[in-house]
């Protein structure tokens, strides 16, 4: 497993519409596809969103990600995801658990 700690920009409609940070907890299956899911605070763009809908997340150092809103907590102001596709092999930040 990793952990991989991401500073950002969140890829809406594919306009960088804020930034902010994700955590992304990887899992790799045995066909070397990596795969994740995690959260994030809620940037203003997907207040309201329902879950099921994709944006992305651009890394600082350029790795693209997309995601899949799977809940919004709104008393916290919490949103998890699970990752679209595969998730790049490099990866600024990461952590190995």
């Amino acid at each position: 497993m990793e952990i991989l700690d991401l500073q950002g920009y969140f890829v809406i409609d594919g306009r960088e519409v804020e930034a902010g940070s994700l955590r992304v907890i990887v899992s790799t299956g045995g066909d070397g596809l990596r795969l994740g899911s995690g959260a994030f605070a809620l940037p203003l763009a997907l207040v309201g969103a329902r879950p099921g809908t994709s944006f992305g997340f651009r890394s600082e150092s350029g790795e693209r990600i997309g995601l899949i809103l799977r809940e919004i907590d709104p008393v916290e102001g919490v949103g998890y995801f699970l990752t679209e596709g595969p998730i790049p092999e490099r990866a600024e930040a990461a952590r190995r658990a």
